[in-house]
This record gives C-alpha cells, structure tokens and sequence, in this order.
C-alpha cells in the first residue's frame, strides 16, 4: 500500500478533519488515552470506541465499545478496512481512505513548521503537512497563527484566563451550596447509559421480532410521555432492549436507523425534567416548603425510577431525611 491511510470524519462535531494512521495500533474514541479524538455530543461514543491495527499494511478494525460499531451501516467486531469504508461511532462517522487512492479527494492543509531534535543535540526545523481542513466558510489559518499557538509565551495569557473562569466557578458553586441552608446537595445531572445484557441467545429471525415489538412499544410509551413522567424512563430501557436484540441479528434494517437518535433524545428529555425538579427542590428547601418538597422529590423518583441511578438515590436520600425529621 502507498502512501499514509486516512480517516476523514464526514458527520459529528468533528465534520471536516482528517486524521493519519501513521502508529502500528490507533485508538479511536472520545477520551483522552485516544490516538484519534473525536468530538461528540453525547455518551454513545466510548472513551475507547475502536482500534485499528496495521497489520503488514492491512488495516484492521476492531470493536473496543459495548456501544457498537457500524460499517457500512453493518454491525461489526472485526474487519479488514478498503478505501471508502464508512464507519459509524456514537454520533459521528468516518471514512476510510487510502491516500493513493483518494489523492484527488484530499487536500493538504496549511504548512506547520516542527522542531525535531537529531542525535548528538542539533535542532532541525521540518515542515510537516497536516491533513486537517477548516470548515467549510471559514480561513484557512496561516503558518504563523499555527506557529503563535504553538509558542507558550503567547498562548500563556489564555491558559491564566481559563483557570480564573474555572475558579471563579468553583467560587460561585460554594457559595450556592453554603445559601441553601445545609439543604439538598446538588448533583450535576449526567446521562447514565444501561447497559443491558441480555442473557439468552436467539436466532437473528426471532431476535429481529422482539426488536420491533420492543421499538413499538417504546416509541407508544414516549408518545405518552406527559400522561405519566414513568413513561419516559420505561421507553429508555425499551429502546436499549431492542438495540440489544438488533446486535443479536448482525444487521440493521433502515427502519431501525433512529433508535440511537432516540436514545439520545429520550436522555436528554430525562436530563431537563430532573433539572426543573431539582431546582424545585432546592427552592422549597430555602422556603422550608415541606409539602412542596416532598412532592418534587417524588417526582425525581417517579421520573427515574432505577434505584442505582444516583439521582434517584439523592431524592430517596433527601426524601427520607424530611421523613424523620418529621417523625
């Protein structure tokens, strides 16, 4: 094979760059142990999502996340890449391409000057080429922009003012902590994904029915989510059913292409409605409202009704506190 391989990110928040497989093993994924990281706005990329091996110049994908990995809109675990190869992690995907191949496809991006240290202590400037592109309707950035960030001198005074926006935060943060009066504690609302593991194994025909029996009746519980605040959390955990029932078929037909969509939304909706709750919460504590108080808390405990779900724990744990004390 000629020439360095290329993944191109076409959808997610990192639209638009490119990334070289130039190590033996890259690691692709979200965190920050990753070779290639990728933006994302959600948890469904893993910190560790995929690893690609080159192998006597093959290049191999390999399945590193309980999320799953698609390519070319096909669940896999492991396979030999080709040039045009998409592949699909959370909410992003990218293209495999081979720099030989796809020469006309790829263009160089600005020139960055890197100091390389030789044997025996000499400095020599090269210039390297990175295959990373703006977005589209915005410049291109200059050699010496790159040059200017890369000196720490100049990218100093940004640091100082990211560390005092930080402590500023923790300052407010205490000081709406210590106003509540020793009342609830707050806890940054997270999405927490389940990860259900189905014990049985079943043939992908049976496996493919129990997904769109599991996807229909989510999709009813969601619809009637106002009627009752449960019905979000039981659509959720319908929604990671049929996902898990779809791995077990090795395929994914175009009428299942928005569970993950769904998934995100659903979490998201779960996320705001905890905020309002808990915000209620923290008001009624400062108003010493017992009756309001306990009637958010059970709210939280309707809306998230996992009791390992941490949030659940606080309002239980809150919830309990007011019960004895009136005791």
């Amino acid at each position: 094979m000629k020439g360095i391989p290329v993944l191109r990110c076409i959808a997610g928040l990192s639209k638009g760059r490119q990334f070289e497989l130039v190590a033996t093993e890259t690691v692709v994924g979200r965190g920050e142990e990753a070779g290639i990281k990728i933006a994302t706005g959600n948890r469904t990329l893993s910190r560790r999502h995929i690893l690609i091996k080159n192998k006597e110049g093959r290049f191999v994908l390999y399945n590193q996340s309980n999320n799953g990995t698609l390519l070319n809109n096909l669940p896999v675990e492991e396979a030999v890449l080709h040039h045009g190869d998409r592949i699909e992690i959370g909410d992003s995907e990218l293209e495999f391409v081979l720099t030989d191949e796809g020469a006309a496809e790829i263009k160089p991006a600005a020139t960055e000057k890197t100091i390389v240290e030789k044997p025996g202590g000499t400095l020599e400037k090269r210039s390297t080429e990175t295959l990373s592109q703006p977005s589209e309707g915005k410049p291109r950035e200059s050699t010496e922009a790159i040059a200017a960030s890369a000196d720490p001198k100049k990218s100093s005074k940004p640091l100082k003012w990211i560390l005092l926006l930080g402590l500023l935060i923790v300052i407010l943060y205490l000081l709406f902590f210590w106003s509540s009066e020793k009342g609830a504690a707050i806890i940054p609302p997270k999405p927490i994904e389940k990860k259900l593991e189905l014990t049985r194994s079943l043939a992908p025909d049976q496996a493919l029915q129990l997904a769109r029996e599991k996807m229909t009746h989510a999709e009813k519980l969601y619809q009637d989510r106002n009627l009752n605040p449960r019905n979000s959390s039981e659509a959720l955990t319908a929604f990671y059913q049929c996902r898990e029932y779809l791995k077990m078929t090795g395929s994914l037909p175009p009428e299942f292409s928005g569970v993950g969509q769904r998934i995100y939304e659903i979490e998201q909706l779960i996320n705001k409605d905890y905020q309002n709750w808990q915000q209620r919460v923290l008001l009624a504590e400062r108003q010493k409202d017992v009756k309001t108080l306990r009637f958010c808390l059970e709210n939280i405990m309707t809306l998230i009704p996992d009791q390992h779900d941490p949030r659940h724990a606080w309002a239980k744990k809150i919830f309990n506190q007011k019960n004895s004390k009136t005791l």
